[in-house]
């Protein structure tokens, strides 16, 4: 578990995605953290960070044990470019009770979140910062759900260039675009 945990499969491991897998992660982690100045790919946000990959299942248990083992191990700042529907109380207390910052996309439907609510970002916890999506022209992008009283902040989600599986490089659109911005 030195690089985070893998909570689908209940394996200690992780380096990148699998390769039946989005690259979700990958993309997320590379701009929070690629290294720059180095004349190689992309830049993150923060160039000196350690990244910690919890992947879990589309299950509310598993995204609790990731939030759990980021309280043992004193991660300071989880991003949460995931989300749903459903409100559950039990995963609202793990996140009151994680001891850092909780960075939620805000969502991709082009909603108002405080009148059709997504999970986790909508939760009412202090330690979250949710987060919409911008497009180059510094205008809401199409796709980013908003909420006046829900969203917090609004970051660089639309065609953001970031690291993929097997060394390539790709663009991505959405609010689990803008959320590692603030989170790096």
């Amino acid at each position: 578990d030195r690089y985070g945990y893998n909570f689908t499969d209940d394996k200690g491991y992780i380096s990148y995605d699998d390769p039946n897998d989005t690259g979700h992660g990958t993309h997320v982690a590379g701009t929070i953290g690629a290294v720059g100045n180095n004349d190689i790919g992309i830049a993150g946000v923060c160039w000196n960070v350690k990244i910690a990959a919890l992947k879990f299942g589309l299950d509310i248990a598993s995204a609790i044990e990731a939030i759990n083992f980021a309280n043992l191990f004193h991660i300071s700042i989880l991003n949460a470019s995931w989300g749903g529907r459903s409100y559950s109380q039990s995963l609202k207390y793990a996140i009151d009770h994680y001891q850092g910052l909780f960075i939620a996309s805000a969502g991709n439907d082009g909603t108002d979140n405080d009148k059709s609510p997504i999970y986790p970002a909508s939760y009412d916890s202090d330690n979250i910062i949710t987060v919409a999506s911008t497009s180059p022209d510094d205008s809401l992008s199409r796709f980013s759900n908003h909420g006046v009283e829900s969203v917090d902040i609004a970051a660089p989600g639309s065609n953001i260039l970031s690291l993929g599986l097997e060394d390539e490089y790709h663009s991505q659109n959405g609010t689990s675009m803008s959320a590692p911005h603030v989170a790096g």
